[in-house]
């Protein structure tokens, strides 16, 4: 969610990214790592452009989780 919060905040346009504000799937990952690299406590500390760029948040989804609980 950090992210977004990165797409709306002008405080913040410094360290933004084209990817920030979106939402990405699982598939999407490799090509994302492949633009924007692994984020590393090294980076963050020593390249002002990718400051705030220390995880890769993950929401994972799984209906059948979901489906237990459903009443039909």
């Amino acid at each position: 969610m950090v992210s977004f919060q990165f797409h709306g905040e002008p405080k913040l346009a410094t360290y933004r990214k084209a990817c920030n504000g979106q939402i990405f799937l699982l598939t999407e990952i490799n090509d994302l790592i492949d633009e924007y690299g692994i984020p590393s406590e090294e980076k963050c500390q020593t390249e002002e452009r990718f400051k705030y760029d220390k995880y890769i948040e993950a929401q994972v989804w799984d209906d059948s989780i979901i489906n237990e609980y459903k009443t039909a």
